[in-house]
Protein backbone atom coordinates (compact mmCIF):
# COMPACT_ATOMS: atom_id res chain seq x y z
CA UNK A 1 0.00 0.00 0.00
CA UNK A 2 1.26 3.46 -0.83
CA UNK A 3 2.07 5.86 1.95
CA UNK A 4 -1.15 6.97 3.61
CA UNK A 5 -1.54 10.64 2.75
CA UNK A 6 -4.59 11.84 4.66
CA UNK A 7 -4.80 11.78 8.44
CA UNK A 8 -7.67 13.31 10.41
CA UNK A 9 -7.40 14.19 14.09
CA UNK A 10 -10.55 14.17 16.18
CA UNK A 11 -8.69 16.20 18.78
CA UNK A 12 -8.07 18.83 16.13
CA UNK A 13 -11.74 18.77 15.19
CA UNK A 14 -12.75 19.30 18.81
CA UNK A 15 -10.42 22.30 18.93
CA UNK A 16 -12.12 24.01 16.00
CA UNK A 17 -13.61 27.38 16.92
CA UNK A 18 -16.37 29.25 15.16
CA UNK A 19 -14.00 29.70 12.25
CA UNK A 20 -14.93 26.15 11.28
CA UNK A 21 -18.58 27.07 10.96
CA UNK A 22 -20.39 28.09 7.81
CA UNK A 23 -22.60 31.15 7.44
CA UNK A 24 -26.33 30.62 7.14
CA UNK A 25 -28.65 32.70 4.98
CA UNK A 26 -29.23 35.15 7.84
CA UNK A 27 -25.57 35.90 8.37
CA UNK A 28 -25.23 33.61 11.40
CA UNK A 29 -22.94 30.65 11.84
CA UNK A 30 -23.83 27.01 11.35
CA UNK A 31 -21.61 24.34 12.87
CA UNK A 32 -21.47 21.43 10.38
CA UNK A 33 -20.44 19.09 13.22
CA UNK A 34 -22.98 20.27 15.78
CA UNK A 35 -24.87 16.94 15.89
CA UNK A 36 -21.76 14.89 16.61
CA UNK A 37 -19.65 17.36 18.58
CA UNK A 38 -20.79 16.03 22.00
CA UNK A 39 -19.77 12.56 20.84
CA UNK A 40 -16.37 13.88 19.78
CA UNK A 41 -15.89 15.31 23.27
CA UNK A 42 -16.75 11.94 24.85
CA UNK A 43 -14.44 10.12 22.46
CA UNK A 44 -11.51 12.48 22.92
CA UNK A 45 -11.75 12.36 26.71
CA UNK A 46 -11.87 8.57 26.82
CA UNK A 47 -9.03 8.04 24.34
CA UNK A 48 -6.72 10.65 25.88
CA UNK A 49 -7.34 9.26 29.36
CA UNK A 50 -6.53 5.75 28.15
CA UNK A 51 -3.42 6.97 26.33
CA UNK A 52 -2.00 8.66 29.43
CA UNK A 53 -2.83 5.66 31.64
CA UNK A 54 -1.09 3.20 29.32
CA UNK A 55 2.08 5.25 28.88
CA UNK A 56 4.11 3.02 31.26
CA UNK A 57 3.06 0.01 29.17
CA UNK A 58 4.12 1.80 25.98
CA UNK A 59 7.54 2.48 27.50
CA UNK A 60 7.86 -1.19 28.48
CA UNK A 61 7.05 -2.38 24.96
CA UNK A 62 9.66 -0.04 23.50
CA UNK A 63 12.09 -1.36 26.10
CA UNK A 64 11.34 -4.89 24.87
CA UNK A 65 12.23 -3.89 21.30
CA UNK A 66 15.49 -2.35 22.51
CA UNK A 67 16.47 -5.37 24.61
CA UNK A 68 15.72 -7.86 21.85
CA UNK A 69 17.52 -5.80 19.19
CA UNK A 70 20.58 -5.57 21.47
CA UNK A 71 20.55 -9.36 21.67
CA UNK A 72 20.33 -9.66 17.87
CA UNK A 73 23.16 -7.20 17.21
CA UNK A 74 25.16 -8.12 20.34
CA UNK A 75 25.67 -4.44 21.15
CA UNK A 76 24.93 -2.07 23.99
CA UNK A 77 21.81 0.09 23.91
CA UNK A 78 23.85 3.20 23.06
CA UNK A 79 25.59 1.43 20.16
CA UNK A 80 22.43 0.18 18.46
CA UNK A 81 21.56 1.70 15.10
CA UNK A 82 18.86 0.68 12.65
CA UNK A 83 17.68 1.76 9.22
CA UNK A 84 14.46 3.74 9.49
CA UNK A 85 12.94 5.26 6.33
CA UNK A 86 16.27 4.77 4.51
CA UNK A 87 18.24 6.57 7.21
CA UNK A 88 20.53 5.11 9.87
CA UNK A 89 19.41 6.22 13.32
CA UNK A 90 20.05 5.37 16.95
CA UNK A 91 17.39 2.88 18.02
CA UNK A 92 17.30 4.30 21.54
CA UNK A 93 16.63 7.77 20.14
CA UNK A 94 14.03 6.41 17.71
CA UNK A 95 12.12 4.67 20.50
CA UNK A 96 12.61 7.03 23.46
CA UNK A 97 13.64 10.39 22.06
CA UNK A 98 16.75 12.49 22.32
CA UNK A 99 18.26 12.72 25.80
CA UNK A 100 16.61 9.65 27.31
CA UNK A 101 18.89 7.60 29.57
CA UNK A 102 18.47 3.88 30.23
CA UNK A 103 20.28 2.15 33.07
CA UNK A 104 20.15 -1.46 34.23
CA UNK A 105 20.18 -1.91 37.99
CA UNK A 106 23.45 -3.28 39.34
CA UNK A 107 21.65 -4.75 42.35
CA UNK A 108 18.85 -6.40 40.35
CA UNK A 109 19.75 -7.37 36.77
CA UNK A 110 16.73 -7.13 34.51
CA UNK A 111 15.46 -3.90 36.11
CA UNK A 112 15.74 -0.90 33.80
CA UNK A 113 15.33 2.76 34.69
CA UNK A 114 14.24 4.91 31.77
CA UNK A 115 14.98 8.54 32.60
CA UNK A 116 13.34 11.14 30.37
CA UNK A 117 14.16 14.80 29.92
CA UNK A 118 11.73 17.13 28.11
CA UNK A 119 13.62 17.30 24.83
CA UNK A 120 12.68 16.26 21.31
CA UNK A 121 10.20 13.37 21.39
CA UNK A 122 10.77 10.07 19.64
CA UNK A 123 9.83 9.97 15.96
CA UNK A 124 6.87 7.63 16.47
CA UNK A 125 5.81 9.08 19.81
CA UNK A 126 2.91 11.24 20.97
CA UNK A 127 4.52 12.73 24.10
CA UNK A 128 7.58 14.36 25.52
CA UNK A 129 8.28 13.20 29.07
CA UNK A 130 10.04 14.23 32.24
CA UNK A 131 10.59 11.62 34.94
CA UNK A 132 11.59 7.99 35.37
CA UNK A 133 9.88 4.69 34.62
CA UNK A 134 11.13 1.46 36.18
CA UNK A 135 10.63 -1.63 34.02
CA UNK A 136 11.11 -4.99 35.74
CA UNK A 137 11.70 -7.84 33.30
CA UNK A 138 12.66 -10.67 35.66
CA UNK A 139 15.65 -11.27 33.42
CA UNK A 140 13.58 -12.58 30.50
CA UNK A 141 12.40 -11.07 27.23
CA UNK A 142 8.80 -9.93 26.99
CA UNK A 143 8.08 -12.85 24.67
CA UNK A 144 9.11 -15.19 27.52
CA UNK A 145 7.07 -13.42 30.20
CA UNK A 146 3.96 -15.20 31.47
CA UNK A 147 0.87 -14.34 33.50
CA UNK A 148 2.57 -15.98 36.49
CA UNK A 149 5.86 -14.13 35.88
CA UNK A 150 5.02 -10.95 33.99
CA UNK A 151 6.95 -7.81 33.24
CA UNK A 152 5.94 -4.76 35.24
CA UNK A 153 6.26 -1.02 34.68
CA UNK A 154 5.87 1.71 37.25
CA UNK A 155 6.59 5.37 37.93
CA UNK A 156 9.80 5.54 39.93
CA UNK A 157 10.05 9.31 40.12
CA UNK A 158 7.46 11.06 42.26
CA UNK A 159 5.68 12.30 39.14
CA UNK A 160 5.95 11.49 35.44
CA UNK A 161 5.14 14.54 33.33
CA UNK A 162 3.75 14.00 29.84
CA UNK A 163 3.72 16.87 27.39
CA UNK A 164 1.29 16.40 24.53
CA UNK A 165 0.73 18.89 21.74
CA UNK A 166 -0.88 19.46 18.38
CA UNK A 167 -1.08 22.50 16.12
CA UNK A 168 -3.72 24.09 18.35
CA UNK A 169 -2.53 23.67 21.90
CA UNK A 170 -0.06 22.05 24.27
CA UNK A 171 -1.31 20.04 27.25
CA UNK A 172 0.63 18.80 30.26
CA UNK A 173 -0.35 15.71 32.25
CA UNK A 174 0.87 14.37 35.59
CA UNK A 175 1.02 10.58 36.08
CA UNK A 176 1.59 9.65 39.71
CA UNK A 177 0.78 6.00 40.40
CA UNK A 178 -0.66 2.73 39.17
CA UNK A 179 0.27 -0.87 38.44
CA UNK A 180 1.07 -2.23 34.96
CA UNK A 181 1.80 -5.83 33.99
CA UNK A 182 2.68 -7.27 30.59
CA UNK A 183 3.17 -10.77 29.24
CA UNK A 184 2.81 -12.95 26.16
CA UNK A 185 -0.08 -15.35 25.87
CA UNK A 186 0.17 -18.79 24.31
CA UNK A 187 -1.40 -17.59 21.05
CA UNK A 188 1.29 -14.96 20.46
CA UNK A 189 -0.86 -12.08 21.67
CA UNK A 190 0.69 -9.72 24.20
CA UNK A 191 -1.49 -8.75 27.13
CA UNK A 192 -1.34 -5.52 29.09
CA UNK A 193 -3.17 -5.08 32.39
CA UNK A 194 -3.18 -1.78 34.26
CA UNK A 195 -4.88 -0.85 37.50
CA UNK A 196 -5.43 2.29 39.54
CA UNK A 197 -3.70 4.60 37.09
CA UNK A 198 -3.77 8.02 38.75
CA UNK A 199 -3.19 11.02 36.51
CA UNK A 200 -4.43 14.56 36.02
CA UNK A 201 -4.06 17.68 33.97
CA UNK A 202 -1.23 19.75 35.41
CA UNK A 203 -3.56 22.76 35.60
CA UNK A 204 -6.38 20.90 37.41
CA UNK A 205 -4.70 18.60 39.96
CA UNK A 206 -7.95 18.36 41.94
CA UNK A 207 -9.41 16.02 39.28
CA UNK A 208 -7.41 12.77 39.49
CA UNK A 209 -8.20 9.65 37.50
CA UNK A 210 -8.56 6.09 38.73
CA UNK A 211 -8.37 4.15 35.46
CA UNK A 212 -8.00 0.38 34.97
CA UNK A 213 -8.24 -2.02 32.08
CA UNK A 214 -6.91 -4.87 29.98
CA UNK A 215 -5.64 -4.67 26.39
CA UNK A 216 -4.35 -7.24 23.93
CA UNK A 217 -2.09 -6.41 21.00
CA UNK A 218 -0.30 -8.40 18.35
CA UNK A 219 2.39 -7.62 15.75
CA UNK A 220 1.84 -8.86 12.20
CA UNK A 221 5.17 -10.72 12.18
CA UNK A 222 5.22 -13.78 14.39
CA UNK A 223 8.36 -14.65 16.28
CA UNK A 224 9.96 -15.17 19.64
CA UNK A 225 11.28 -11.65 20.07
CA UNK A 226 10.28 -8.04 19.52
CA UNK A 227 13.50 -6.83 17.89
CA UNK A 228 13.26 -3.86 15.56
CA UNK A 229 14.85 -6.00 12.86
CA UNK A 230 11.84 -8.34 12.91
CA UNK A 231 9.08 -5.82 13.61
CA UNK A 232 10.25 -2.43 12.31
CA UNK A 233 7.79 -2.51 9.40
CA UNK A 234 5.01 -4.39 11.16
CA UNK A 235 1.39 -3.47 11.53
CA UNK A 236 -0.22 -4.07 14.93
CA UNK A 237 -3.71 -4.86 16.13
CA UNK A 238 -5.18 -3.97 19.50
CA UNK A 239 -8.41 -4.66 21.38
CA UNK A 240 -9.63 -4.59 24.97
CA UNK A 241 -11.41 -2.33 27.42
CA UNK A 242 -10.87 0.07 30.30
CA UNK A 243 -12.99 2.18 32.63
CA UNK A 244 -13.03 4.28 35.77
CA UNK A 245 -12.77 7.88 36.88
CA UNK A 246 -11.12 10.13 34.31
CA UNK A 247 -9.24 13.39 34.89
CA UNK A 248 -12.05 15.24 33.12
CA UNK A 249 -14.84 17.08 34.92
CA UNK A 250 -17.76 17.50 32.54
CA UNK A 251 -19.85 18.96 35.37
CA UNK A 252 -16.98 21.18 36.58
CA UNK A 253 -17.34 19.64 40.03
CA UNK A 254 -16.15 16.01 40.07
CA UNK A 255 -14.29 13.49 37.95
CA UNK A 256 -16.26 12.09 35.01
CA UNK A 257 -16.61 8.31 34.88
CA UNK A 258 -16.21 6.69 31.47
CA UNK A 259 -15.47 3.47 29.66
CA UNK A 260 -13.42 2.66 26.56
CA UNK A 261 -13.81 -0.49 24.45
CA UNK A 262 -12.43 -2.08 21.31
CA UNK A 263 -13.99 -5.40 20.35
CA UNK A 264 -11.83 -8.39 19.41
CA UNK A 265 -13.94 -8.73 16.24
CA UNK A 266 -13.09 -5.17 15.08
CA UNK A 267 -9.62 -4.47 16.54
CA UNK A 268 -7.72 -1.27 15.92
CA UNK A 269 -5.05 -1.50 13.24
CA UNK A 270 -1.88 0.57 13.48
CA UNK A 271 0.67 0.93 10.67
CA UNK A 272 3.41 3.19 12.06
CA UNK A 273 5.76 2.55 9.14
CA UNK A 274 3.19 4.23 6.88
CA UNK A 275 1.60 6.85 9.16
CA UNK A 276 4.76 7.74 11.13
CA UNK A 277 2.65 7.41 14.27
CA UNK A 278 2.12 4.61 16.75
CA UNK A 279 -1.16 6.18 17.86
CA UNK A 280 -3.10 6.86 14.63
CA UNK A 281 -5.39 3.94 13.70
CA UNK A 282 -5.96 2.98 10.08
CA UNK A 283 -8.77 0.56 10.85
CA UNK A 284 -11.05 -0.73 13.60
CA UNK A 285 -13.84 0.49 15.86
CA UNK A 286 -13.72 2.25 19.24
CA UNK A 287 -16.63 2.82 21.61
CA UNK A 288 -16.55 5.41 24.39
CA UNK A 289 -19.23 5.94 27.03
CA UNK A 290 -20.15 8.20 29.89
CA UNK A 291 -21.06 5.69 32.59
CA UNK A 292 -22.63 7.80 35.36
CA UNK A 293 -25.50 10.24 34.56
CA UNK A 294 -24.66 12.44 37.52
CA UNK A 295 -21.25 13.27 36.08
CA UNK A 296 -22.40 15.40 33.14
CA UNK A 297 -25.24 17.74 32.07
CA UNK A 298 -27.74 15.58 30.18
CA UNK A 299 -28.83 18.49 28.00
CA UNK A 300 -25.30 18.80 26.59
CA UNK A 301 -24.88 15.07 25.94
CA UNK A 302 -28.15 13.65 24.52
CA UNK A 303 -26.46 10.24 24.16
CA UNK A 304 -23.92 8.81 26.59
CA UNK A 305 -22.03 6.74 24.01
CA UNK A 306 -20.21 7.28 20.73
CA UNK A 307 -18.71 4.86 18.22
CA UNK A 308 -15.81 5.78 15.96
CA UNK A 309 -14.84 3.66 12.93
CA UNK A 310 -11.59 4.00 10.97
CA UNK A 311 -11.27 2.86 7.35
CA UNK A 312 -8.79 3.38 4.51
CA UNK A 313 -9.92 4.09 0.95
CA UNK A 314 -7.56 5.15 -1.85
CA UNK A 315 -4.73 5.63 0.63
CA UNK A 316 -6.76 8.05 2.76
CA UNK A 317 -7.92 7.43 6.32
CA UNK A 318 -11.59 8.16 6.95
CA UNK A 319 -13.22 8.55 10.33
CA UNK A 320 -16.92 7.72 10.69
CA UNK A 321 -18.65 8.87 13.85
CA UNK A 322 -21.92 7.35 15.08
CA UNK A 323 -23.55 9.49 17.76
CA UNK A 324 -27.15 9.87 18.92
CA UNK A 325 -28.60 8.41 15.71
CA UNK A 326 -26.35 10.54 13.46
CA UNK A 327 -23.60 9.09 11.25
CA UNK A 328 -21.01 11.40 9.77
CA UNK A 329 -17.83 10.54 7.88
CA UNK A 330 -14.89 12.93 8.03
Amino acid sequence: MKKICKLFSLAALAAFSLTSCMNDDNGGSVDPYANIRPGISIYNASVIQNSVATDPAAAAVRMAMLIDEAAVQDKSFDELTVIFRKTEISLKELLFGRGAMIEESEETPGEYRIRFVPSTPAVLDAYRREGTYLVRTGGVSLSEATAENPWSAEIESEVMYLYGSNQYASTNYRLTEGQTRLWRQADGIYRIEFEGMASCFALTPQFVSDWSGSLCWKPSTEGDDLSFKNHGEDSFTMYGEADGNTFYAFNNASTTRMSYQVSESTPLLYQPDKTLSATKPTGGTETARLTSPGDYPAADYPSSSVQVVYTVTNNAIYTTIHYNGVTQTL
